[in-house]
């Protein structure tokens, strides 16, 4: 009887710890400039539980309460970010590279990698004239049937791991060219595979097209790759260029990864469609 009685308890417990994190997930969206009132309104939650989770953050050091009754993030968040970023952050050389590209056409520009089993955002850099999409912060690890970057990694993955993937993750609908069923992002990644870049023209936002181009290890494994996001008059107007400048980007950095062969190398997924 005592089991029972505290799964429930275990149920409210849980459902605080999403609540907290919810919480913190918009203060941080709105910069400071979010009251508990207001943002009781937002989550749809009453204001007496939201004052208890800002209360209970606020003492953990992770949101402050400024003057006029809004709400920011705390310091203990800085330290978070700081401790995924160090493990993130690739190698100097990538970084390099991902400058020159960045310089080369202007636009925001990322590198993508493996991280746990996962493919996330390493780093990125935005031009003045900032497109900042939303998939563009490090850690970053949603949404891989939609994105540019991740797709040019699967891309060179046997069918077995693009699926097994997938198995977890859902592939939401996000706009009107989103690809939502597995069969059609395998044909996807194979066309991405042939052309040595993955294009994305809307998938992930309205307004906004990528490319993606991997890089390589010395096993032929795509490690990493680079991404551009672009608006799409510009993506249009500049595709030859984009397309050329994150491929040799991704082709300097295979071979100072160790890849020694033809770029890019035969993808599994080819070898299955013969």
């Amino acid at each position: 009887m005592q089991a029972q009685a505290e799964q429930p308890t275990a149920r409210r417990s849980l459902t605080t710890l999403q609540r907290g994190l919810r919480v913190l997930e918009v203060v941080a969206a709105e910069h400071g400039q979010i009251t508990a009132k207001q943002l009781s309104k937002r989550m749809g939650i009453r204001q007496g539980t939201c004052y208890h989770l800002l209360r209970t953050l606020q003492e953990e050091g992770y949101v402050v309460r400024l003057p006029g009754g809004q709400y920011d993030l705390n310091g203990r968040v800085a330290f978070l970010q700081d401790s995924l970023r160090s493990r993130l952050t690739p190698d100097l050389k990538v970084l390099s590279i991902l400058r020159e590209l960045h310089e080369t056409v202007n636009e925001t520009t990322c590198v993508c990698g493996w991280y746990r089993e996962q493919i996330v955002v390493q780093w990125y850099l935005e031009p003045k004239r900032a497109l900042h999409a939303r998939s563009l912060e490090i850690g970053y690890d949603q949404n891989a049937h939609a994105r540019a970057s991740t797709k040019a990694i699967l891309a060179f993955l046997p069918d077995k791991l693009v699926r097994a993937y997938f198995t977890s993750r859902g592939m939401p609908k996000l706009t009107a060219h989103t690809l939502t069923d597995i069969e059609g992002l395998l044909s996807n990644l194979a066309t991405t595979a042939r052309l040595g870049c993955a294009i994305d023209r809307e998938e992930m936002a309205r307004g906004v097209c990528c490319i993606g181009a991997p890089y390589f290890d010395e096993r032929a494994f795509p490690i990493g790759a680079y991404g551009l996001s672009v608006p799409t008059d510009r993506f249009e107007e500049n595709y030859e260029l984009l397309v050329s400048a994150v491929m040799a980007a991704a082709k300097d950095t295979s071979i100072k990864c160790g890849y020694a062969g033809s770029y890019p190398p035969a993808s599994p997924l080819l070898r299955l469609a013969m």
